[in-house]
């Protein structure tokens, strides 16, 4: 069982160590396919607030991984949709304890909550409902009974202040929570400003933050072009242009599998490539990325002209070079 875990670990140190080399098609299909269908069902992971209380968000895409959107999730459904993870993306660490994140009481909270959805089975219909949709039906039936005006405002409250989305091309970093603050300057500091500012405990190794542009780094990029956010951010220099979105994962399994997810998409979008080449294979006519910028740091998805029909002249193919993603 050592062994195993072990190996799983060198694994990961490899993909991560060296982002750089070429590791061929296969490698980079693996972990985003697993990361692609994942976000089709929903991920739901726990995002951490700054001087407030983490709550539970899903991730999700209906576009292949270009656009992840998030939207709050109680902790009920929280609860039966972690079971399921847990089982789904641990692979060869179910053999052997996984790390889980959350802490002891968080723990217990879970186990309590499974055994009452466990107990209080009200539906006894033909057909059997799914378990999120059981528990969303309870939580509405428990506001009725008990007036619970104040529990229905601070539900749509949690909804509003935690749904959004983030676009692959945006994404300028992804930084694990056990690694140094590139802006704690005088002291080494570990993870981002925003998440250890956090009410709620974490922990490190099931954490990392997601680094997009803020709305004065969007201004920055639009009316600079040669100013490098990747770089800014690598170097420590003016934190204002950036915001993080900042999410830790039940298990180790999600972890990796999140993480690795996101590092895949992040180089693909960075190189031009979008779900529609994803979609036609390496060397796809489907779809070719257009530079529509001096700084070769945006790209556009643009329809390739059309074959011709036999007996027509035929069109010359424009001449242009694949993204080299396929290589990672």
């Amino acid at each position: 069982k050592e062994e195993e875990g072990t190996d799983d670990n060198d694994e990961q140190d490899e993909f991560f160590s060296s982002p750089g080399i070429p590791r061929g098609i296969a490698a980079r299909v693996k972990g985003l396919e697993l990361f692609l269908e994942a976000l089709k069902i929903g991920i739901v992971v726990r995002r951490h607030w700054p001087n407030g209380k983490s709550v539970f968000i899903q991730l999700f895409s209906d576009d292949g991984g270009d656009t992840i959107e998030y939207k709050y999730i109680p902790d009920d459904e929280a609860v039966i949709a972690l079971k399921e993870q847990e089982q789904r993306y641990n692979g060869r660490r179910r053999k052997k304890r996984a790390r889980v994140s959350f802490g002891e009481r968080d723990s217990r909270r879970i186990s309590r909550d499974s055994q009452s959805t466990n107990q209080t089975d009200k539906h006894h219909s033909a057909v059997p409902l799914p378990d999120y949709l059981k528990a969303k039906i309870d939580r509405e039936e428990d506001i009725r009974k008990n007036a619970g005006i104040r529990n229905a405002v601070s539900h749509s409250t949690l909804t509003w202040q935690n749904a959004g989305k983030l676009e692959a091309r945006d994404i300028v970093q992804l930084h694990p929570a056990n690694s140094i603050d590139p802006f704690s300057k005088e002291e080494i500091k570990l993870g981002t400003s925003s998440l250890r500012r956090s009410g709620t405990p974490y922990v490190k190794a099931n954490t990392f933050s997601i680094i997009t542009p803020s709305i004065q780094g969007n201004f920055v990029q639009e009316r600079f072009s040669g100013v490098d956010l990747n770089k800014k951010w690598c170097d420590g220099e003016h934190s204002s242009l950036f915001r993080s979105l900042d999410i830790e994962m039940y298990t180790e399994g999600e972890y990796w599998m999140v993480l690795k997810g996101f590092t895949l998409l992040h180089r693909d979008a960075s190189n031009g490539r979008f779900a529609a080449m994803r979609a036609g294979g390496f060397g796809s006519y489907h779809r070719y990325a257009d530079s529509i910028s001096s700084n070769q740091k945006m790209f556009s998805e643009v329809l390739p002209p059309a074959k011709t029909k036999n007996g027509e002249d035929p069109v010359e193919q424009p001449d242009i070079t694949a993204p080299p993603s396929d290589y990672f």
